[in-house]
């Protein structure tokens, strides 16, 4: 992702969302219909964790607070912010939180939501035209990855390596390689 010349860090979801706006407001909405109901309980947000970013609340749409999410809080990984919300939802809104004037801004890399329920959990990462080098590049794929806790991951990839001409198979199986270690 470029902007002004410069290119932006990015996670497990390929993309990065930076802002200074500290007003900023995500709505999340999940699908409820029968017999198929999306709702959650567990907020999980990959963003960046410093003195200079904003922190996050989470509110239901009429604004009542259901999380915080502070830089101040030590978590298991350190971009990494949990919440356990009171109830199970289809909709929240994620706010930034500017608390101090030190605090400049804000960079996402993505969001999880989870329920209480069985079954299996299936995450897609990256986006289209994605390359092997982009994941190991990628300087926070590895750690998001370890807190979706998979049993299993599959690679699905070779088709955007194949398409550059000429193809460079030693090249590829390395870039491959690099990836499977990560």
């Amino acid at each position: 992702v470029y902007v002004e010349d410069s290119v932006f860090e990015y996670g497990i979801g390929g993309h990065t969302i930076r802002t200074n706006n500290d007003s900023l407001k995500i709505r999340i909405r999940t699908f409820d219909y029968t017999p198929i109901n999306y709702r959650f309980n567990k907020f999980t947000l990959f963003h960046l964790k410093d003195s200079s970013s904003f922190g996050f609340t989470l509110t239901d749409t009429s604004g009542n607070l259901l999380a915080t999410m502070d830089n101040q809080h030590i978590e298991k990984y350190p971009n990494i912010s949990e919440a356990q919300l009171p109830n199970l939802t289809n909709e929240i809104v994620l706010c930034a939180e500017r608390k101090d004037a030190v605090q400049l801004g804000s960079t996402i890399f993505g969001m999880m939501v989870e329920n209480d329920s069985s079954g299996v959990m299936l995450h897609t990462v990256g986006v289209n035209g994605a390359e092997a080098f982009h994941f190991v590049n990628a300087k926070y794929f590895a750690e998001q990855t370890k807190v979706l806790g998979p049993s299993c991951i599959i690679i699905s990839l070779g088709t955007n390596e194949a398409q550059r001409k000429p193809f460079d198979k030693l090249l590829t199986i390395a870039r491959l390689d690099s990836l499977v270690k990560l």
